[in-house]
């Protein structure tokens, strides 16, 4: 089974203008790019506002392998610069030479697994923001069902800050992407629900491990996402390798080669039967 947005991306390219960019194998290949200053026309502003909010919508409905570049371009929608409508045109590049793709699965028998995996990018783009990104993808039976690509809403002191914060909300949409599962009633869902993460302090955090954190400055543990995190009855954790967390392309800026490496981990993770070792 497979679907495809096709004919409406590449509509909405030629509408653009930019359709006849150069072919990329990367929408994202150098993280200075859109720093570049350069002041643009008031039309030329609309038109890159324009473009981000149809890109957001094809990154959110299955184009993935976009989610994170267009959350950054996003970002500097406010006050586009010259670096922005580059960002535009390598972007278009990438989708001109990957119009075709399609979400892409196959039926499986037997019981239905849910795999969420979460990361984050601790002030991992100086030049442009002190926020760290959250990454968050959930495959179902191995294939991409929902994701995200966003910035934390508050400057991290730590990585394990800023990876606990990806966790909770890896956490708040596999809680509720189970609540759909459910209304399905023909999909079985079990607890306690787990979520994979690749840092061995979110998983203690989660886990309640280490009574003496440093972290206790930082968050306030009477509040209830705190408290939600650490229901051991409907969550739990485990961790992965960073090179096996499939969210590591919703969070850094990659170069060519690692981020046509992690797209194409995820586009095969079904057929490799990874998900079904959970």
């Amino acid at each position: 089974y497979s679907i495809s947005q096709e004919r409406e991306l590449l509509t909405f390219l030629e509408g653009k203008g930019l359709d006849k960019e150069t072919l990329r194998s990367s929408p994202m290949p150098n993280r200075n790019v859109i720093t570049r200053e350069g002041l643009l026309e008031q039309n030329t502003v609309a038109w890159v506002r324009s473009c981000i909010g149809g890109l957001h919508y094809f990154s959110r409905m299955t184009r993935w392998d976009i989610a994170h570049s267009v959350s950054r371009i996003g970002q500097a929608s406010n006050d586009p610069k010259k670096g922005s409508v580059e960002q535009l045109k390598q972007l278009a590049g990438f989708l001109n030479n990957t119009s075709a793709y399609k979400i892409r699965g196959r039926r499986v028998s037997g019981k239905d697994r849910v795999t969420t995996m979460t990361d984050s990018n601790h002030h991992g783009d100086p030049k442009f923001t002190s926020l760290s990104q959250t990454g968050v993808i959930i495959l179902l039976n191995g294939v991409p069902v929902h994701w995200r690509s966003n910035r934390q809403p508050k400057s991290t002191l730590s990585p394990t800050e800023s990876e606990i914060y990806a966790l909770s909300t890896g956490v708040k949409d596999t809680r509720l992407y189970h609540w759909v599962l459910e209304e399905f009633s023909k999909v079985e869902t079990n607890y306690p629900i787990l979520v994979q993460t690749d840092s061995t302090g979110a998983r203690s955090f989660q886990r309640d491990t280490c009574p003496s954190t440093k972290l206790r400055g930082c968050f306030d543990f009477r509040e209830t996402w705190v408290a939600e995190l650490r229901d051991k009855g409907d969550f739990r954790t485990e961790l992965v390798s960073d090179s096996s967390n499939l969210a590591d392309i919703f969070t850094k800026c990659l170069s060519n080669v690692e981020f046509v490496v992690r797209r194409e981990q995820i586009i095969n993770y079904q057929q490799s039967g990874a998900y079904e070792t959970q």
